[in-house]
């Protein structure tokens, strides 16, 4: 067995921190920043973020991140609110293009490349051991978690020779290849349903030589009308079970958070689960596969649906429609509402917040049944296809990550695999 060199980190690297912006410094668009809220394990959400201008960015001399950079958040949870939160999350940035850090995020750049290759140490730092060194070593202060840059220099690594090291991320890396080409190809999926979609129910190309009448959104096709979320079906406002009983998790029922719903039509996984005792504690919050889910509270607008009998939390408001039909036409009404439902949030508060009695007012154009059946009937194989592929991506990253740990042990022999 090849001999692994011991080091700790900070003979191997540098820590560039994030900077601190005010608040009145961030504006509609510009040089988009990296949060902590945008670091989540193994990826960086960029679906959500705030923006400075040149300017800010020249008075806080700010350095651009690197594709090749770790991002790592330096505040988060201990063990509390799920791994998606704790202190010391790492993701590789991988993104071309001007980006900055806010505060609190720092990236962890290689300085000694020829003794370490940057993939591999970003799955190592992605890894249990690594997680749990940064989050048993940081100090709570005001109920939140922090690290310095010397606990992220002192942790111990062991390296086998770079050549391994390529090899193993070689082959974890073709994974994560895979997955990123079947995100790719949902996108380019979903925006030919979103495209259909436009055609049909916003500019009306298959009904324009047809009669339109006044409504309280404006002119629609004869026979289509205007009805609120609450008579086109269920609405369940999703609740968290008492945190102190810890018999009510760690279960197989799916409970469905915000982070969940980044970057996902459909919801495969969740990072938390309910017990059945769990789930006997929230009578009649149980939503069926196929539910239409919107992030209300906080990150506001976010549609996705379940695959399978799940809960959700108090932020996420479900529909189960009352015909089948209008399910996926539904789903694309929403996200094509998703900046009207934010500012419907807004309130005066700082944080967004859309009540489940506002979200049954919302007021939607509903079109003909006919309409709905022949727009379900052109969409439903794209969406097939989008589950098809969030499934098959779902199994490449649990295969991942159970190479993942037994790679970069040496428990796992690079030749006793092929990918």
């Amino acid at each position: 067995m090849e001999e692994w060199k011991e080091y700790q980190l900070g003979d191997l690297v540098e820590l560039k921190n994030g900077v601190a912006f005010k608040s009145n410094e961030f504006i509609e668009h510009g040089i988009p920043v990296i949060k902590i809220k945008n670091v989540k394990p193994n990826r960086i959400l960029l679906d959500d973020l705030s923006y400075v201008s040149e300017q800010s960015s020249l008075n806080k001399k700010c350095f651009d991140i690197l594709p090749s950079d770790i991002l790592i958040t330096m505040t988060g949870n201990r063990k509390d609110g799920g791994a998606d939160s704790w202190v010391g999350k790492v993701a590789l940035f991988k993104k071309n293009g001007k980006y900055l850090l806010n505060q609190r995020v720092s990236a962890i750049r290689v300085k000694r490349k020829e003794l370490v290759d940057f993939r591999f140490l970003a799955y190592l730092l992605s890894g249990w051991d690594a997680q749990l060194y940064f989050v048993n070593h940081s100090n709570s202060s005001g109920g939140q978690a922090n690290i310095s840059p010397d606990i992220v220099y002192g942790y111990p690594i062991s390296l086998p020779s770079i050549g391994v090291q390529r090899n193993i991320a070689n082959i974890i890396s073709s994974l994560d290849d895979k997955i990123e080409v079947n995100r790719r190809m949902n996108d380019n999926l979903e925006q030919q349903a979103q495209a259909l979609f436009k055609s049909w129910f916003v500019d009306f190309e298959p009904f324009k030589d047809g009669e339109f009448v006044e409504s309280e959104l404006g002119m629609i096709p004869k026979g289509w009308r205007v009805e609120k979320l609450e008579n086109l079906g269920k609405i369940i406002c999703g609740k968290t079970p008492s945190k102190t009983n810890k018999e009510f998790f760690n279960g197989d029922i799916h409970f469905i958070k915000i982070p969940d719903m980044h970057n996902n039509v459909f919801i495969l996984q969740t990072e938390d689960h309910l017990s059945n005792l769990g789930e006997k504690s929230q009578l009649g919050k149980r939503i069926p596969p196929y539910s239409i889910l919107v992030s209300c509270i906080a990150t506001v607008g976010l549609v996705a649906m379940n695959t399978q009998y799940a809960h959700t939390n108090q932020q996420i408001n479900s529909i189960i429609p009352n015909e089948d039909n209008a399910r996926f036409y539904l789903f694309l009404r929403l996200k094509f509402m998703k900046e009207y439902i934010q500012n419907m949030g807004r309130g005066g508060t700082a944080t967004l917040n859309v009540n489940t009695k506002q979200f049954g007012n919302i007021s939607i154009v509903l079109p003909s049944k006919d309409v709905l059946s022949k727009y379900a009937e052109l969409v439903f194989p794209i969406f097939k296809k989008i589950e098809k592929l969030e499934q098959e991506s779902s199994r490449l990253s649990s295969l991942r990550d159970t190479l993942l740990p037994r790679l970069m042990s040496g428990e796992l022999k690079i030749n006793d695999i092929s990918v």
